[in-house]
């Protein structure tokens, strides 16, 4: 017990100079109400006990690497696996407060993703590159793909689908697809998403 308290302390007299240089702001009060009996298993661990962030992050302003593998690995055991919060602190050696902050700002991050309008499905571009197959009966998908300086197969896995591996392409970009359109001789706005 003697030999823990000492850790501890000498943990925390660590952390408090970390988190002085850095100057995230925290009180030496909080730091030190962590001693007796509350042995935190990591660095880590004390640091997001005092902190709520690393002193990377704290450095940085923004997150670092190792805390964004954190809130991916904690929104995949409460949103995936189906873990509780509580179960999830356990396994990744967090307070179960710090776990749900991770697992919120995951859920954001995600959501904010699926809003942005930067691709569109492959099926747009199928369409219009088969309708313009259909009006002109000379036209071949190797002079599409040498308008846009592509070779045959990639233009076919690019605006077409066909993966490569048997994995299909799904999407494409919005800056591709606006290319394809000019090619073609039309305006990009006439694809939807365009």
């Amino acid at each position: 017990m003697l030999r823990e308290c000492a850790r501890v302390q000498a943990l925390t007299s660590w952390a408090l100079r970390i988190v002085e240089a850095v100057g995230a702001g925290v009180r030496r009060e909080g730091v030190e109400e962590l001693g007796d009996g509350e042995a935190p298993a990591t660095v880590v661990e004390l640091l997001d006990a005092t902190v709520g962030t690393c002193t990377a992050c704290a450095a940085s302003g923004r997150m670092c690497a190792s805390c964004v593998q954190r809130r991916r690995r904690a929104w995949s055991l409460v949103r995936e696996h189906g873990e509780t919060v509580e179960t999830a602190a356990r396994i990744m050696r967090l307070s179960a407060e710090r776990v749900r902050e991770l697992v919120a700002q995951e859920a954001d991050r995600r959501e904010l993703r699926s809003l942005r309008c930067d691709s569109i499905p492959v099926g747009l571009t199928r369409s219009v590159v088969e309708e313009a197959l259909s009006r002109d009966p000379d036209l071949t998908l190797g002079e599409i793909a040498h308008w846009l300086d592509m070779r045959q197969a990639d233009f076919e896995r690019a605006f077409l689908g066909k993966g490569r591996d048997g994995r299909p392409k799904r999407r494409v970009t919005v800056s591709s697809a606006s290319r394809l359109m000019i090619a073609l001789g039309r305006a990009p706005n006439e694809l939807p998403g365009c």
